[in-house]
């Protein structure tokens, strides 16, 4: 997926065609929230046509598995 979105992202800038990007999440726990969300910012920080935002996506079985409080939790750390 990594490659499709390089492809993607250049021939965005190449075209000028503004694009954001989502982030599937699998993180169990803030810390992993936190560091998916580096990985994300490091990923597009150098695209300048990276204009729409950085989406988080939780809808996987391993968030669906933690409590409210928790999903709120690793959610706000993404975002954060």
């Amino acid at each position: 997926m990594i490659f499709r979105f390089l492809e993607y992202a250049s021939n965005c800038e190449k075209y000028g065609i503004p694009f954001g990007v989502y982030v599937y999440s699998y993180a169990e726990n803030v810390a992993e929230a936190e560091a998916e969300a580096r990985w994300a910012v490091n990923l597009v920080k150098n695209y300048d046509m990276m204009q729409l935002p950085i989406f988080f996506d939780a809808e996987d079985a391993v968030l669906a598995a933690l409590s409210t409080s928790e999903l709120q939790a690793v959610t706000k750390a993404f975002i954060d």
